[in-house]
């Protein structure tokens, strides 16, 4: 679950947050799509208690992972000392670390590479690494900004497909920022369009999603309709 009640964050002068709210029920996908310094990253990050909220309240479980733009992978540890960074800080014992490390690297298809550093991987899985990285905290919520943004197209598709399987698998609460109309509409149970701060349009997508999905009617006018919205906010 994820609750923002009024809140605002504020650089200087500027709102960056104004009077934000929302409830995400857990195990629901939502995405919040924006124009630039819309607020979707300042959100993120206030969620995630990187920035402080100047005023209201944030209600959220406490067990999240923070999947940032970029990944940020460590170039100078492998895989598997990616993976385990967030255990290493819990203090948990380094025999219990490799044990839950590559349980989650055998789930996401990625074990061969626990030896191999950040520089030698491709983008998705590099992608992977990352999800791993998030998934062995056993997280009730995942927060992610902008989580594909740098992949090829194809790549970008596989990925969103594996976050609604480990979605569906782990029941998470997954709250993420990104520019695609696309992903937004192909990955979301709720879509939030933000402007200058706040939202300015709530829309449910309560269909089944799969491969086949994106080739639906639903799909391409639920796209249509959010090109629309956004193109709303930002004339607002």
């Amino acid at each position: 679950m994820i609750e923002f009640d009024h809140v605002t964050v504020k650089y200087g002068e500027k709102k960056a947050l104004d009077s934000l709210s929302f409830h995400i029920d857990k195990g629901k996908i939502v995405s919040v799509i924006g124009q630039s310094g819309c607020g979707k990253t300042t959100m993120i990050n206030c969620a995630a208690k990187l920035i402080d909220n100047d005023s209201g309240v944030i209600r959220m479980d406490q067990q999240f992972s923070l999947i940032p733009q970029g990944y940020s992978l460590l170039s100078w540890k492998n895989v598997m000392k990616n993976i385990e960074l967030g255990l290493g800080i819990k203090k948990m014992d380094q025999s219990q670390r490799n044990k839950a490390c590559m349980e989650v690297m055998k789930q996401l298809g990625i074990d061969h590479l626990k030896d191999k550093y950040p520089q030698f991987l491709s983008g998705g899985e590099q992608q992977r690494v990352a999800i791993a990285r998030a998934l062995v905290l056993n997280p009730t919520v995942i927060l992610m900004d902008e989580p594909f943004s740098s992949l090829d197209q194809i790549t970008r598709e596989k990925a969103q497909e594996l976050l609604l399987e480990i979605k569906n698998k782990y029941h998470m609460t997954i709250l993420m920022t990104t520019h695609s109309i696309e992903e937004a509409c192909f990955l979301s149970d709720q879509l939030f369009v933000m402007g200058k701060g706040k939202l300015s349009h709530v829309v449910k997508n309560e269909q089944n999603r799969d491969n086949t999905y994106r080739n639906s009617e639903h799909y391409h006018q639920m796209t249509i309709q959010i090109r629309t919205l956004l193109e709303e906010s930002v004339m607002a």
